[in-house]
């Protein structure tokens, strides 16, 4: 009885997988590539379509924002109107239990500071009116949308109020 001492030894070589098993997963990688390809040679049209979809949704998605900034402007500029409070001369003085509006007898100086506050309250008021029908009529004309060839100029227009920037600035340029 002879024994083999080569069962200790272990095949260091690699083995190579069957030629049939290779040429299959090439054959169809190849086949999905060539499907891809094929797909592809038609798709022209698809893509385009794609691409100006996403750029639409894009610019519909910049105008929402716009319109958003645009309503919280247009709320900040009411508070500020209405933040804007006159010049009070009135006196008060306690009668029978109750506060009442008395007469009062003022100085020349005190008339004429009066006066001025009133002229300063008048131009306030009067700036903070006009801004506010301004950027109000600019929001409007971009909710509407009732011009579509002046749309994207409103736009425009509106994005660089919100941003920041005078509502009149290119009606100014306008009446040059």
């Amino acid at each position: 009885m002879s024994q083999n001492t080569d069962t200790n030894q272990t095949n260091t070589e690699p083995t190579a997988p069957a030629e049939g098993a290779t040429a299959s997963k090439a054959s169809a990688a190849g086949d999905l590539l060539a499907e891809v390809a094929t797909a592809l040679k038609g798709s022209a049209e698809a893509v385009r379509g794609a691409v100006v979809k996403t750029l639409v949704d894009k610019e519909k998605n910049n105008r929402v924002a716009t319109l958003l900034k645009g309503l919280d402007k247009k709320a900040q500029l009411q508070n500020e109107l209405k933040a804007i409070k006159p010049p009070s001369k009135k006196v008060f003085k306690l009668v029978d239990g109750k506060m009442q509006e008395v007469e009062a007898t003022y100085t020349q100086d005190e008339v004429k500071k009066h006066n001025e506050e009133t002229k300063q309250y008048n131009k306030k008021l009067k700036e903070a009116t006009e801004k506010l029908n301004k950027f109000s009529n600019l929001l409007d004309s971009a909710l509407a949308g009732a011009d579509p060839e002046k749309l994207e100029e409103t736009y425009a227009k509106l994005a660089k109020a919100v941003g920041g920037g005078q509502v009149d600035d290119d009606e100014k340029k306008d009446e040059e």
